[in-house]
């Protein structure tokens, strides 16, 4: 080849690789600006989806808190209905422990008490009433009074008495008979 020849190609090369040079650096440029225009609307699209995101979402977190509180309420129910028959269980089967150990219902207690005051009262009616002091003659008729008086103090007493030994034993009883449901549970 000869010298024009070759500078002729070398010319061209080089116009070539500044063509394409420059049309690299346009390609970037455009690149550039149709970037950040897709960029921009990306972002807008991005804003949209996540606002219906986060709607969605705090609504599915509503639900959740909805069925969690149900299921709260429910397991309440559950509880308190299973200690309630708990409850009435031990109730029976300490009522039943007691009767078997003979200890008084609190009914046969009250019975016992109301019969106990009945029969003070009528202890206390069938007692003289105090005569005014004055100074008389011992005679078969006051000996009688006298008598009669302490037969119904010593009534009074004994009915006390029972009454008494009654209620310390219906509360060992029932001492007992917790002792003896509690060493069974």
């Amino acid at each position: 080849m000869t010298k024009k020849k070759v500078e002729q190609v070398t010319d061209d090369v080089l116009s070539m690789a500044g063509s394409i040079w420059l049309a690299g650096l346009g390609a970037l440029a455009t690149a550039q600006d149709e970037g950040n225009k897709v960029f921009s609307r990306l972002v807008s699209k991005g804003q949209g989806v996540d606002l219906v995101n986060k709607e969605d979402m705090e609504e599915q977190v509503d639900k959740a808190r909805q069925q969690v509180s149900e299921q709260v309420s429910k397991a309440k129910g559950a509880v308190s209905g299973a200690l309630g028959d708990l409850a009435s269980s031990f109730d029976d089967q300490l009522g039943a422990a007691m009767h078997r150990l003979g200890v008084p219902t609190r009914d046969e207690i009250k019975t016992l008490t109301e019969r106990v005051e009945a029969l003070t009262e009528k202890v206390d009616q069938l007692r003289p009433q105090p005569a005014p002091k004055t100074r008389t003659r011992r005679t078969a008729s006051s000996s009688a009074k006298k008598t009669t008086s302490s037969a119904a103090t010593k009534a009074k007493k004994t009915v006390t008495r029972v009454a008494t030994k009654t209620k310390k034993a219906a509360a060992s009883t029932a001492s007992k008979a917790k002792k003896a449901v509690e060493a069974e549970a």
